[in-house]
Order: structure tokens, then sequence, then C-alpha cells
């Protein structure tokens, strides 16, 4: 693994390979929530999944322009919807984390 894509995590958190985040993200259950880290640690997605299966993505760090706003949180229909987001915020390849 290289350092640009090293996440520490405490407790029972797991890191995953990006290409396992499809996955993941149809087996989420509403309790649990995606950790997703550009390689820098400066950019970081949180996703979780609503009872109704809506996902709400909120993008927080360094480098958003809506960092501290109410908008930071986007509501998406369908996995699909999230990994465009995914690609569409992080450059490079980020690492993924559940919680």
């Amino acid at each position: 693994m290289s350092r640009s894509t090293i996440l520490i995590t405490l407790g029972s958190s797991r890191i995953f390979k990006p290409e396992e985040l499809r996955r993941i993200l149809r087996s989420l259950e509403a309790d649990e929530g995606i950790r997703i880290e550009g390689p820098e640690g400066r950019l970081k997605m949180f996703v979780s999944r609503s009872p109704s299966g809506l996902f709400a993505a909120q993008l927080v760090g360094k480098g958003s322009h809506r960092i501290g706003s109410r908008e930071n949180i986007e509501y998406l229909d369908s996995v699909n919807d999230v990994m465009s987001l995914v690609q569409a915020v992080f450059s490079k390849a980020p690492s993924f984390c559940v919680y």
C-alpha cells in the first residue's frame, strides 16, 4: 500500500480497497456509514444510507468551497450517483473506511 492511500483507523473500523466501494454501498445499513478520504487527508466525504434507501453524502475539509455551509450535504438516489460524486470530488484514488 503506498503512502498516499494509508488510512489510520481506530476501534473496529476497517479499510477497504477502492474497487470494493460499490459492493459496500449496496449492503450499507442505516446505522452504518463510510468515510472516504483523499490521499492527502485534506478532503473527506461521509456517506450514510437512510432507512428509505437514500444516500446522504457530506463533504468536509480543506478544498471544498461549500465547507461550513448547510449545502455541504447531498442526497443521492443510487449507488451509481454516489460513485459519480466520489469520482468527481476525488481526483486520486481515495481510501474508504466503514464505521
